[in-house]
């Protein structure tokens, strides 16, 4: 009688816990590192979801971000850490103690320097919190050693005690081997166990079909087992690829850019992937990205010029398919186009793109069916440039089963939905690079405006004076090479965009 009334207690308390929703992914960092003042387009951004609309703020840290970012937040959303894979720093953006010890080894020597960045892929690197401490975190990350063609990447954990210097942290334990197999680079994934507390790691090995089920518990984090299925995925495009589970952990993804989507779905109580589908979306496969709906009903797959959705309660859900958004033209000096996605605490889902730029994408309602999920193109307007960095979140709400709770607070949408900032220097040249004509778009600028082009030398090219925006330019004259297009408009805004003529 008394075991039954403890269980009851138990799963009573675990309930309690389970539904509440914690913000451990509360706080964004992305963007370049750097401590220069003078360059107001480079430097790190965060974005923080305790404020409601998030804000955009850019921060000069020493820590240069590449493809990819870790941080976590206690429940509350207070920032604890983040990483790029080369230091650990607190949430005053300074190195925490020991902080500058993760991942020490080749990789580490030869890319933790002054602007430059871990060379690792997206998702090289997990924060989660400790099943039984609060006060405890791991970060399960992928060291990177030797350089191509002989280069491999192994699964390490270090520890983080948030108990440490008054609450700043430090690294208590750095660089231990979880296991021996070289992992494809960047394409982990976790998510909650059945039971709401331990976590579920899975990394596929590199070059080969066996994907391996690592298990986050009370006495630390080993490999419990691994599956061997569907075809090998060789080394070629490592670090561009995206793991995902569903919210609700009832699915695993894996978007590749040589092998395109994989589908299966998890049980959470013993690990085991089942059920496995491979499937090819439409056009270019060299990069793109996986996320899934909040409510977990909706696949969807970017692949460079679209973004696709799936329905998964369709029976023959490969006939679901369709093309939610297809890439407008937009750059930012290099193509704004559709990457790597993930979900948001307010019920989006953010899209980056390939390459270096200050705009990403949004998914406004992604739990809508179709183009009701409403794709806004550039709509977030960064503070500063990023390299490909789209930070790598789990479901950190996913209760136990039967008590699997929501992953984001869905309150927030109808409040934040189409209030992000526009730059005032919203406008666009495509195509570019171009030959002989080039078509400038704008949203903001007046119908007439004043259109100067420049060689690098700073030579004055072509000039339009009461040139009709939205309309296009004839570029014929110009030899390839760069060139730097100016526009001026009565109200006295200016923007510059840089033009490739091949």
């Amino acid at each position: 009688m008394k075991t039954n009334q403890l269980l009851f207690l138990t799963l009573s308390f675990l309930s309690v816990v389970t539904s509440a929703q914690t913000k451990h992914d509360y706080y964004w960092t992305v963007g370049h590192g750097g401590t220069d003042i003078t360059n107001p387009d480079f430097g790190g951004t965060d974005i923080d979801f305790n404020e409601d609309p998030p804000s955009l703020t850019r921060v000069l840290r020493d820590e240069e971000f590449g493809l990819l970012s870790s941080s976590i937040c206690d429940e509350e959303g207070n920032l604890l850490f983040y990483t790029s894979g080369c230091k650990v720093m607190d949430s005053s953006h300074l190195v925490m103690e020991n902080g500058d010890d993760l991942n020490k080894g080749t990789s580490f020597k030869n890319n933790c320097k002054p602007n430059r960045a871990y060379g690792s892929g997206y998702a090289s690197i997990i924060s989660l919190p400790d099943p039984f401490r609060d006060d405890l975190y791991y970060i399960i990350h992928q060291r990177r050693e030797q350089g191509w063609p002989d280069e491999f990447s192994r699964v390490h954990y270090s520890k983080v005690d948030m108990t440490a210097n008054n609450g700043k942290g430090k690294l208590i334990e750095a660089n231990t081997l979880v296991m021996p197999d070289s992992v494809y680079l960047g394409e982990m994934a976790a998510v909650r166990h059945a039971n709401g507390i331990d976590w579920w790691i899975v990394a596929p090995e590199d070059s080969t079909n066996v994907y391996n089920v690592l298990l986050l518990d009370s006495t630390g984090i080993i490999k419990h087992h691994d599956h061997t299925m569907g075809p090998k995925v060789g080394y070629y495009g490592a670090g561009s690829g995206q793991c995902k589970f569903s919210p609700d952990g009832k699915w695993f993804a894996r978007w590749s850019n040589t092998e395109q989507v994989f589908l299966c779905k998890f049980d959470r109580t013993n690990g085991i992937i089942s059920d496995f589908l491979q499937f090819h979306t439409r056009e270019d496969p060299i990069s793109g990205g996986i996320e899934f709906s909040p409510n977990s009903r909706f696949l969807y797959v970017s692949n460079k010029y679209f973004i696709e959705q799936y329905d998964l309660e369709d029976i023959n859900f490969l006939q679901s398919r369709v093309t939610v958004a297809e890439w407008d033209g937009f750059t930012d000096f290099l193509p704004v186009t559709f990457r790597r996605m993930q979900l948001t605490p307010d019920c989006r889902i953010f899209v980056n793109g390939p390459g270096g730029h200050r705009f990403w994408h949004i998914i406004e309602h992604p739990n809508e069916k179709g183009t009701a999920c409403l794709v806004r193109q550039h709509a977030l307007a960064l503070p500063t440039y990023t390299f490909n960095t789209m930070p790598y979140f789990p479901n950190f709400n996913l209760g136990p089963l039967g008590n699997e709770g929501y992953p984001c607070d869905s309150t927030r949408v109808s409040a934040n939905s189409e209030v992000f900032p526009i730059r005032e220097t919203e406008a666009w040249l495509y195509p570019n690079p171009a030959t002989e004509l080039v078509q400038i778009k704008t949203n903001l600028f007046e119908n007439s405006v004043h259109v100067r082009v420049f060689d690098m030398q700073g030579k004055l090219k072509i000039e339009k004076i009461d040139f009709e925006t939205n309309r296009s330019l004839d570029v014929s004259s110009l030899t390839p090479g760069l060139y730097v297009v100016m526009i001026y408009d009565r109200k006295g805004r200016t923007w510059t965009e840089k033009l490739i003529i091949k």
